[in-house]
């Protein structure tokens, strides 16, 4: 497995499901991309640790400048989409994140 660049920076996951309504929803995610016995991890500021499929690892992107403010200040992202964001026990609930109210 390759390691990123990325490795020990600030990373911002962006998650995108669909709200009951349909329209789509956004929700940004900030933390510190680690890697640990061969799993890549998003190590939040509250301690949580959002681990990370390999297979998403060359979706790392670097943050745009005039995107940064919007993806907390991190300096890579990587943008997910995911089911149900409403839902009790969607693919949401396995990363361990709240999904903040609108």
């Amino acid at each position: 497995m390759e390691q990123p660049n990325a490795v020990g920076r600030s990373l911002a996951l962006i998650l995108w499901s669909e709200n009951s309504e349909g329209e789509d929803d956004v929700a940004v995610f900030g933390g510190t991309l680690m890697l640990k016995d061969e799993q890549f991890l998003l190590v939040r500021n509250d301690g949580a640790h959002i681990q990370l499929r390999p297979e998403w690892i060359d979706r790392i992107k670097t943050v745009d400048s005039e995107l940064r403010e919007t993806l907390l200040q991190c300096e890579y992202c990587i943008s997910l989409t995911l089911g149900d964001a409403e839902g009790d026990d969607g693919p949401f609930e396995d990363f361990g994140l709240k999904w903040p109210d609108a």
